[in-house]
């Protein structure tokens, strides 16, 4: 948080700031304890719920064994005054002195750590600070029974070091964030429109939020990183197949390099075998499949049976969105004839709910990885900008207070309305751009 204040009084103005974060960044309801440290210019706080179990997630999916890093770095950070303890308490001290006592309290429920600046007597100029609120998990992931770590640690393991990096490297960052977006929202833009660029806006934090890159904890190389994928909300699996496969038009769009480290620490678990079973993984972690779902093995099956296998599905009145074929069009494998893709162009629009085109004739939700992939799959430019508009409405109709949906009812009663949040197979939404590259329109 950069906060920036001035004066336009004649005779200026004195001007004292007061920050704090809560116990709650600890994720959970049990005591915290909160440590205060002091390492040259940078001054912050580490929250750490008590007795929290390395690797063992809570209900809601989080990681309380995390370090919650609260800090600050402006010029005179050896006398920012800070205080910890219960927040009326702290909070009340900074509302009838300006200041800080610098104590700290013992930690109860609801307790905050804080900073208090005296940014002086401003006429003219402008004064700015930063505050940067973080998460570190020295213990990032256990794979194979070894300990894996972020991947920045494999050069800056002390975390002291690491918050200075960021803070020395904030003037540069938000410009190189910047010149990113900016480019994905032309591209988007070119390839379908400003609702798609909207929709690309959203989707890519999602994205890259639900991945971990690491290295082995024991290990400072950091050649041989791995991604690890979060599948959220919907259970709490790593690496779960039919979420990598999405994965493929944002990695094939903006980060090739990606496939292999998301891939290689699932194929390296079933060559060690671990895996005792005769069918391919569905996901590591907790949950394990009886079976890879039918999403991750459709397009397979699809290539078996030919064209009866679209008959069946279109010539009966039970249907199925035939999303996983997409990458036949992507790769240009040429399974099945344009024939194919002209029936879906034509189909589609007929089975169209309120809120969308359905997964299949037997259910009311969609899935908005699905429509992508077949709305770049499609041949008639109407029907892909059908699935466009759909999805920009889902996302602008307000009824979600949620990080972007990927399932949602597409009709009544509850039409418009989310079911899994912040999900990372929102990546299969540079379908549309991914085939605009494989066609050369763009680079």
């Amino acid at each position: 948080m950069t906060v920036t204040a001035g004066s336009d009084a004649k005779n200026g103005t004195s001007v004292q700031l007061y920050t704090d974060i809560c116990d709650k960044w600890t994720y959970q309801n049990r005591s915290t304890t909160i440590t205060q440290l002091l390492s040259g210019p940078t001054a912050f706080f580490k929250l750490d719920a008590d007795n929290a179990a390395t690797f063992v997630e809570s209900s809601a999916e989080q990681a309380p064994w995390a370090d919650v890093i609260y800090a600050t770095q402006p010029s005179n950070a050896s006398s920012i005054p800070t205080s910890s303890g219960p927040r009326n308490g702290v909070r009340g001290s900074f509302y009838s002195n300006g200041t800080l006592s610098g104590l700290k309290h013992e930690c109860e429920p609801r307790c905050v750590a804080a900073f208090a600046y005296d940014l002086g007597h401003l006429t003219g100029e402008n004064a700015t600070l930063q505050v940067a609120v973080g998460v570190v998990r020295n213990d990032t992931v256990n794979y194979l029974g070894t300990s894996q770590t972020h991947y920045y640690r494999a050069k800056r393991p002390d975390t002291a070091d690491a918050i200075r990096y960021f803070f020395d490297d904030y003037p540069a960052a938000p410009a190189e964030s910047q010149s990113l977006d900016a480019n994905i929202s032309t591209i988007a833009t070119s390839v379908a429109g400003q609702n798609y660029s909207d929709i690309l806006t959203l989707s890519v934090r999602q994205i890259l939020g639900a991945m971990n890159l690491t290295v082995p904890s024991n290990s400072t190389d950091n050649d041989d990183p791995s991604a690890f994928l979060k599948e959220i909300s919907s259970n709490g699996n790593m690496q779960t197949i039919n979420v990598i496969f999405p994965m493929l038009p944002y990695l094939y769009a903006l980060a090739a390099k990606y496939t292999k480290i998301l891939l290689e620490p699932v194929l390296s678990y079933v060559a060690s075998g671990r895996w005792p079973l005769p069918f391919f993984i569905h996901g590591m972690g907790t949950y394990y499949s009886s079976t890879i779902l039918i999403e991750g093995i459709g397009v397979f099956t699809s290539k078996v049976t030919g064209d009866p296998y679209f008959d069946v599905m279109y010539g009966n009145a039970t249907w199925y969105m035939l999303f996983n074929i997409f990458p036949d069009v992507l790769l240009n494998l040429r399974v099945f004839n344009n024939s194919t893709y002209e029936a879906q162009s034509e189909f589609h629009p007929t089975v169209r709910a309120e809120a969308g085109v359905p997964i299949d004739g037997a259910v009311r939700w969609d899935r908005t990885d699905w429509q992508m992939w077949s709305a770049a799959s499609n041949t008639s430019q109407a029907t892909s900008n059908m699935f466009v508009n759909d999805l920009h409405a889902l996302i602008s109709n307000g009824k979600n207070k949620m990080p972007f949906t990927d399932r949602y009812w597409a009709s009544e009663p509850d039409v418009g309305k989310g079911v899994f949040r912040a999900r990372p197979t929102v990546a299969a939404h540079f379908a549309l751009w991914a085939m605009a590259k494989t066609r050369g329109e763009i680079e």
